[in-house]
């Protein structure tokens, strides 16, 4: 029997590793689809996405993630399996019972947000870690520091009436998403770095927004395309693929650079930020403060998580009072009770009933943490929704699906601030809290996420939130561009809910409002 040839032999090799490949990919799938224990709960869900982790990587890649687990539950009911490890709640108790302690953990995911490979407060899975990086800058988020933080943002919002008008004369039409990132980390440069980096007040890009972007874009490729793949990309001779993986090592220099010149002595002061506290802090156990390094990490996450969201936020508000014009003159007739000496007050903004509502009924809508948050099962296994999922199993809920909940938000794509407020009558621009708010609308609505790991950063978003936007409707009437249509508006889900088409054109007419007329 003649020897077979060369080209023969690796012919028959490569069928045999085709098909013991095959073979273990069928059985990998049979495993996932009918025999692996969380198969056995037999919870609904699409076939594909119990054979394998395509169907959730698929809509990953495409931005679509969040709009199609909200189907999933559209046709399935609130439990659905979307990965072969991998199910979604549509439940706020049961949600409620995932992220209410440390048992559930985060998961491998969250690594993708590590600095320079550190762990920070956003990430870390450890509850201890994450309890002992929470002490660091919660002193910054206590009530007089947030009061200190409002009165040391106000310069920026007169920074912000003179950009607009500037921006906005003879009609002009301004891309919201490009000013309010500007805006956002200009805020978050004063409160977070103790630093303004002038951008509203100059009209010009600081290198950290510039690199703050091409980190965003460098962290998205890595969570939706093969490590092999970015691996590659890393040896690529492209001096824009160069400056998009740099961008970190540039960000950490800025704020390194910060850390080295901030007064540990202010952080009580009113002058004091995110790093004078945490460079103060002194660690109980040792004796001695954080390291530079993991200083300097937790201040650029805090950061990274805030410039998205207030921006993104912020776009959604402002398109939104320019699509009803009959909140903006809500809000006005509120505003105009406000004394003029006291329009940057935080503690007076947080009174006032409908500006409030409104604001909440936006992060209801267009939250942009509004997506699917996982976390990993304990060893044990846990009870959630009438089924049991095994240990390892990751779990999660959207708050984009819970606040759209007809039976608990009735009519919940309308932005209807008199779903938490009502008018006092005969008090023109006065409001109080409906006293019939259920307390199923109150579970429901999660758009910091909710529990232990709930954002840090939320007492310092509201601020930023309130003083932006009262600043706006007190000075501005907003309209619609020509491009800003539902379709270019609607939301992808790339690290977070944002407009489809990446900006959002909007003109800003001057209109400053007399204030304290009904006070």
């Amino acid at each position: 029997m003649p020897r077979p040839t060369a080209v023969e032999s690796w012919i028959l090799i490569t069928r045999s590793a085709l098909l013991v490949g095959g073979t273990a990919i069928l059985v990998r799938a049979l495993w996932n689809t009918l025999w692996s224990p969380l198969a056995r709960q037999r919870i609904p869900g699409p076939l594909l996405a119990a054979l394998s982790d395509v169907w959730y990587q698929w809509h990953g890649v495409r931005g679509t993630r969040v709009h199609a687990i909200h189907a999933l539950f559209a046709q399935y009911g609130p439990v659905v399996r979307i990965g072969p490890n991998r199910v979604a709640l549509n439940d706020a108790h049961a949600a409620h019972e995932v992220y209410r302690t440390h048992a559930f953990r985060k998961g491998v995911w969250y690594r993708l947000f590590t600095v320079r490979g550190l762990p920070n407060s956003f990430n870390t899975p450890d509850p201890v870690e994450h309890a002992q990086m929470r002490r660091w800058s919660a002193p910054a988020f206590r009530g007089d520091r947030l009061r200190a933080a409002g009165a040391a943002l106000a310069p920026e919002m007169d920074d912000l009436v003179r950009r607009l008008r500037k921006e906005c004369a003879g009609g002009a039409a301004v891309d919201t998403m490009y000013l309010f990132r500007r805006l956002s980390l200009d805020m978050l440069g004063i409160a977070v770095l103790g630093t303004n980096f002038q951008q509203i007040a100059t009209g010009r890009d600081h290198e950290y927004l510039k690199n703050s972007t091409l980190w965003a874009i460098g962290k998205a490729m890595s969570t939706y395309l093969p490590s092999i793949f970015m691996h590659i990309l890393h040896i690529v001779p492209s001096q824009k693929l160069q400056d998009m993986f740099g961008a970190e090592d540039q960000m950490h220099a800025v704020v390194g650079k910060l850390y080295d010149v901030a007064d540990a002595e202010k952080s009580e002061g009113r002058s004091g930020s995110v790093l004078t506290g945490i460079k103060a802090y002194i660690e109980p156990a040792t004796g001695v403060p954080p390291s530079r390094d993991l200083a300097v990490s937790e201040a650029m996450v805090i950061i990274m998580a805030g410039v998205n969201t207030t921006t993104v936020t912020l776009v959604y508000i402002c398109l939104g009072l320019a699509r009803c014009p009959h909140i903006w003159s809500a809000l006005r007739e509120e505003l105009a009770t406000v004394p003029a000496e006291m329009k940057y007050d935080v503690d007076v903004l947080r009174r006032l009933p409908y500006l409030n509502a409104m604001l909440k009924e936006y992060l209801r809508v267009d939250g942009t943490a509004n997506v699917f948050l996982e976390r990993t099962v304990p060893s044990e296994g846990a009870e959630l929704a009438g089924y049991r999922l095994p240990g390892g199993t990751y779990v999660g809920a959207q708050a984009y699906s819970m606040h759209r909940d007809a039976s608990v938000f009735p009519d919940p794509l309308q932005i209807d601030p008199e779903r938490w407020v009502r008018p006092l009558p005969g008090k023109p621009g006065q409001w109080v809290e409906r006293d019939d708010i259920s307390e199923a609308a109150r579970v429901a609505y999660n758009p910091f996420s909710q529990g232990v790991r709930a954002c840090v950063g939320k007492p310092l978003a509201e601020i930023e939130l309130l003083l932006c936007v009262a600043t706006i409707v007190r000075h501005f009437k907003i309209a619609l561009h020509d491009s800003a249509t539902p379709e270019s508006m609607f939301p992808v889900d790339i690290l977070g809910l944002r407009p489809r088409s990446g900006r959002c054109l909007l003109h800003f007419e001057n209109c400053p409002l007399d204030l304290g007329q009904h006070h």
